[in-house]
C-alpha cells in the first residue's frame, strides 16, 4: 500500500510571492499544482478569467487527490485568502476520498505595498491582478489556524524567510 502524500496549502494575496517561493524549494518528488496553470490552459483569447471557473476547480481538486493518493507530496498554490476557501478545499478532497498523511498551511505575510509592486511586474501578463481586486483581497485574507485541521503552519515573510508559527 502507498503511504499518502503530504498536502501543503498555499494562503496569500497576488504578488505575496507565493508561486517564485515554491519553484525554489520544491523538489522532484514534489508536484505544485497551480490553480492559475489550469485555469490558463483552459482560457481561450477573450474569455474572461472566470469564465471555466467550476471546470478549473474541478481540475485542481482532482490533480491533488490522484498525487496525494499516489504518495506524491502536494502544494496547493492558490490564493486559500480565508476559512471557506480552506474548507472548500479540504472538504472537497475528503468527497473524493482523499487523505494526506499531513495537511500543513504555507501562508504569505507580505505588506500590501510590496504585494502591489511585485504584481506590476506581471502587467503585461495573465497573472496580473488589477490593483483595486489586489487591495481588496488583502483585506479579505484571514491567516489560517489550526483549528481548520492543519498539522503545521508555517508562515513566509517578505524575504522569503520562513517560520513555524503553529504545530504538533
Amino acid at each position: 500500500m502507498i503511504r499518502p502524500g503530504i498536502l501543503y496549502v498555499i494562503c496569500g494575496t497576488p504578488g505575496s510571492g507565493k508561486s517564485t517561493f515554491l519553484k525554489e524549494i520544491a523538489n522532484d518528488n514534489e508536484k505544485i499544482i497551480s490553480r492559475d496553470e489550469i485555469r490558463f490552459s483552459l482560457l481561450k483569447p477573450g474569455e474572461d478569467y472566470f469564465s471555466h471557473e467550476k471546470q478549473v476547480y474541478t481540475n485542481f481538486l482532482n490533480a491533488i487527490a490522484l498525487n496525494i493518493k499516489n504518495g506524491v507530496n502536494v502544494y496547493a498554490d492558490a490564493t486559500h485568502l480565508n476559512e471557506k476557501s480552506r474548507f472548500k478545499l479540504l472538504h472537497g478532497l475528503h468527497n473524493k476520498g482523499c487523505r494526506p498523511t499531513e495537511i500543513n498551511a504555507i501562508y504569505f505575510n507580505v505588506p500590501v505595498n510590496t504585494c502591489l509592486e511585485r504584481n506590476e511586474y506581471r502587467k503585461e501578463t495573465k497573472a496580473y491582478v488589477p490593483r483595486e481586486e489586489v487591495m481588496k483581497m488583502y483585506g479579505a485574507y484571514v491567516f489560517p489556524h489550526k483549528y481548520e485541521g492543519f498539522n503545521y503552519i508555517w508562515e513566509v515573510n517578505e524575504e522569503g524567510d520562513v517560520e513555524l508559527m503553529e504545530g504538533e
